[in-house]
């Protein structure tokens, strides 16, 4: 008996999250599958197990303004490449990977089509703007279509129901998982990092969601109270420069900011740091949570749509929203988003009160392990559909 194959769909291997996790999951699912990965362009940076097939469905770059009119004739191509694969199943991966995959069924019911949704798409979507309205429009077109839906978060579920139309029975949440096993031995590594100095960490791309604006003046109203910490920032993106600027031009901040740029292990980062800090205004299931989980480390974060009340709260309540206050969760602080002031106030808290950092550490060492992308991988792997002849 053969093995069953999977395809698994998204725009390039860059170094994202859900780029992350499709590297990950299809690691896991190589080692009893045969696995090939379809990408719209040649950006490969993440490590796949040699077992993956990778192919490239274009031979250019698509122009932005481009990129919609062109599902069609990529749809086209993926669909030729599972044909002549033999290929029914299909796992795809962020918005455009999941419009062109969900094509496939306007003319063809023989896949079996798992749609992943790593984000709020309410969030991602704003209602009142053109671009807003387009792409919820396209959301409640394509997604619809898929024979699953899986969720990394029982926030986005509930939103795909309620507010893109998805029939509830194909949904499913799925933590997004993290290679507890790779992270640990990434652990050891040179950084400028001074052991002597409490030290925040924030990994994340440089663009706007990520607010490292709201994030560099909590962290100076912080400094601002003779407090002694430094903050490191890891990640990369089109606002990189001006935060550098803004950073090089403020005394304070430049003392205590770190950049590194081009890290290739954040984890070594992490792990010599003390308290990992989220300060966007929404998320999917953050998978730097977890990744700060397996590290050690402490955790404060805005209580954004979606995914860190999930985390760092014992009680899942979906609807709360913090707005005025801050909340000290089982296994973390959460703050209101966008608000510097309360940010600040939760970095003292944490920096001050050694007591509740240790508990918490204490009770982040006993979850961790729920996080394991081997859990991930069995629930995907449950809503494949083979053939008995495979």
């Amino acid at each position: 008996m053969s093995k069953g194959k999977v395809c698994l769909v998204i725009v390039n291997l860059g170094k994202g999250g859900a780029e992350t996790v499709l590297a990950d999951l299809a690691n896991r699912l190589a080692m009893n599958n045969e696995v090939h990965i379809c990408v719209f362009d040649d950006l490969l940076k993440q490590h796949l197990d040699p077992r993956c097939t990778i192919h490239v469905l274009l031979n250019f770059r698509i122009p932005s303004f481009l990129r919609l009119m062109l599902i069609p004739f990529i749809s086209l191509k993926l669909f030729r490449y599972l044909k002549a694969h033999q290929i029914t199943n299909i796992i795809s991966f962020l918005e455009r990977g999941n419009y062109v995959s969900c094509f496939l069924k306007f003319f063809t019911s023989r896949l079996n089509h798992i749609v992943t949704v790593n984000t709020a798409l309410s969030q991602w979507y704003k209602k009142g703007t053109l671009s807003g309205m387009a792409g919820r429009s396209l959301v409640k077109l394509f997604y619809p279509k898929a024979d699953s839906v899986v969720c990394c978060s029982e926030y986005i579920a509930a939103e795909m129901m309620n507010s893109f139309g998805v029939d509830g029975h194909k949904i499913s949440t799925v933590y997004n998982g993290i290679d507890l096993a790779k992270i640990d031995k990434l652990k050891e590594g040179k950084t400028d990092i001074d052991s002597n100095v409490y030290t925040f960490i924030h990994v994340g791309s440089f663009y706007e969601g990520k607010n490292h604006l709201m994030l560099l003046e909590g962290f100076s109203k912080f400094l601002a109270t003779s407090r002694k910490a430094n903050l490191v920032l890891i990640g990369r993106g089109y606002m990189r420069e001006k935060i550098l600027t803004l950073i090089s031009e403020d005394e304070l901040l430049s003392r205590h900011v770190i950049t590194p740029d081009n890290v290739e292990n954040q984890y070594a980062y992490m792990f010599q740091s003390n308290c990992f800090v989220l300060s966007s205004d929404f998320e999917g299931l953050p998978t730097v949570i977890m990744e700060a989980f397996a590290c050690g480390l402490n955790i404060i974060s805005t209580d954004c749509i979606s995914g860190p009340r999930e985390l760092l709260t014992e009680t899942l309540e979906i609807g709360k929203r913090l707005s005025a206050e801050i909340e000290i969760g089982k296994y973390g602080i959460l703050y209101p988003v966008n608000n510097a002031a309360l940010l600040c106030k939760s970095l003292c808290l944490m920096f001050d009160d050694r007591v509740l950092a240790e508990k918490q550490k204490q009770h982040i060492s006993k979850i961790k392990g729920d996080f394991d992308i081997n859990r991930m991988a069995d629930s995907y792997a449950s809503l494949l559909r083979f053939n008995t002849s495979e």
